[in-house]
């Protein structure tokens, strides 16, 4: 992979909101390099250590390097393959932060500072006829990030003396909650399922090793492990600070139409976690009703969306 460098305003992103199919981006802001006579520093080795027990890695990392002694927002910019790469600096003191640069489920923003920057997930618009949106959560609808390596380090000392070092951690910070649904009784009647998990965070801020933003709620589609288990994965964030509580909704819509809500409180299943980067959430499902097709609409379009339509839904609370 081809290192560039220079200094960057903002990054490029895409907006590809999940179920809502919705694409937008934004430029690059012109390049701005350092004065003529600014002195560079030999070369700079950038070394990537990853975990061991990562089990997945990106294939290319972005670099950005701030200098201490500035306040104007800039950075220089470097992109290379996940095993590192040789760059080259002006002679200074840098704050450095480094992530994967394949996203394109995850906003970055506040990039006038290595303090500030802040990386997003995307709202989406999920809303019956009369916009009341989803019932239970009450909360914004988010899409899920992509996953998210991150690796930072301060002051990064350039001294223009023979060629140096600089090793990065980078550590997944988008975790993973695998949803389990077990004991579904006649779960052939489900022609869709999707998962909610409300009270995550909308936003985690790298420099501070912080969720930030406000509580929202993330979608996914569940999929059949057998013929009475379902299983899905919301990748997120984690928990927003402070919230106590997190519930996980089951969007079911039946064959005949009808339109189901099954909640369960699950915050101390995700606080007791042994791993609270992969946390396993279960719940035991729901007995429905045995039906067959036809005498109403699905509610999922035939099965390739989220639709929310204007039926009722029957809402279910189960005390685990």
């Amino acid at each position: 992979m081809t290192v560039s460098s220079g200094y960057h305003k903002s990054l490029f992103f895409t907006v590809l909101a999940v179920l809502a199919m919705t694409v937008a981006g934004c430029a690059h802001k012109d390049l701005i390099m350092p004065e003529p006579n600014a002195p560079m520093g030999p070369p700079l080795t950038i070394e990537y250590i990853w975990d061991r027990q990562e089990q997945f890695r990106p294939e290319g990392m972005a670099n950005l390097f701030f200098p201490v002694d500035a306040d104007n927002g800039r950075y220089w910019r470097f992109d290379c393959a996940d095993i590192g790469s040789v760059t080259y600096l002006p002679i200074g003191c840098y704050n450095v932060i480094s992530f994967n640069n394949d996203t394109e489920h995850v906003r970055f923003s506040e990039l006038e500072a290595f303090s500030t920057i802040t990386l997003s997930a995307y709202p989406i618009d999920i809303s019956d006829a009369s916009g009341e949106g989803l019932p239970v959560s009450g909360q914004p609808i988010y899409s899920q990030p992509d996953r998210v390596w991150v690796a930072t380090s301060d002051n990064l000392n350039v001294t223009g003396i023979g060629e140096e070092t600089i090793k990065l951690y980078p550590r997944r910070v988008t975790r993973e909650y695998h949803v389990e649904v077990t004991d579904i009784e006649n779960m052939a009647s489900v022609a869709s399922c999707y998962v909610a998990l409300s009270d995550l965070a909308e936003s985690y801020v790298p420099a501070e090793d912080m969720t930030a933003g406000r509580a929202v709620t993330m979608i996914s589609q569940m999929s059949a492990l057998d013929s009475s288990t379902m299983w899905g994965t919301v990748v997120n964030f984690g928990l927003c600070n402070d919230v106590g509580q997190t519930r996980l909704s089951l969007y079911m819509w039946l064959a005949d139409g009808t339109r189901k809500v099954y909640s369960f409180e699950v915050f101390e299943q995700i606080m007791s976690a042994p791993d609270p980067m992969n946390v396993v959430i279960k719940v035991k499902g729901p007995s429905l009703p045995v039906v067959t097709p036809g005498g109403g609409d699905s509610g999922n379009g035939g099965g390739g969306g989220f639709d929310v339509g204007v039926d009722d839904w029957d809402n279910v609370d189960i005390e685990l």
